[in-house]
């Protein structure tokens, strides 16, 4: 982990960007990418990890509500974004995959089944990266060793960013469209 206050300013900055765009009127899960891309672009996809911890022990955990914590106070992943893959949603978007980027049928529901195993395995890092976050410091640590564990996956670390996103847009207010 780099310990340049420079570059935690930067992550800093760019979790406040994320914030700010996923709390935009009318935002979508998708609205903080360029924040997530121009990250990726200056220091590497593994990196955007950091951006995610910051939500995640900044944004997620305390603002997360009690139903939303295990007894023992701690936000539990599963209440704030349910862990569901249901047989239609695999195949509806083995279908858009197949659509959008020319794919056999075979090679889109290939597509979806890796990136499904990859949620399975990002789901229990950022489990643990809000189960350090009440330890303070050394939790900081942790939580990021927790996350960086993915570093060579890239569809892993895509499925931290997924999740980190649902998981603020269930904390977060939601924004609402100005009634006219």
């Amino acid at each position: 982990m780099t310990t340049n206050p420079a570059y935690w300013q930067i992550v800093t900055d760019r979790a406040a960007d994320y914030t700010a765009a996923l709390l935009a009127k009318d935002a979508d899960l998708t609205a903080g990418l360029p924040v997530l891309q121009a990250h990726a672009a200056d220091f590497g996809l593994a990196r955007t990890v950091h951006v995610a911890q910051m939500c995640l022990l900044v944004i997620v955990d305390p603002d997360a509500r009690p139903h939303t914590r295990t007894p023992a106070g701690v936000v539990d992943l599963d209440k704030l974004v349910p862990p569901t893959a249901d047989a239609l949603t695999v195949l509806d978007t083995a279908a858009a995959l197949s659509r959008a980027f020319q794919l056999s049928p075979t090679e889109a529901m290939a597509d979806v089944e890796q990136q499904t195993a990859a949620f399975a395995r990002a789901r229990p890092a950022v489990q643990a990266a809000l189960d350090a976050a009440p330890r303070g410091i050394p939790g900081r640590q942790r939580s990021l060793d927790a996350l960086w564990e993915l570093h060579d996956d890239p569809r892993a670390l895509c499925a931290v960013l997924a999740l980190t996103a649902a998981a603020m847009r269930a904390v977060l207010p939601v924004p609402r469209r100005e009634l006219l």
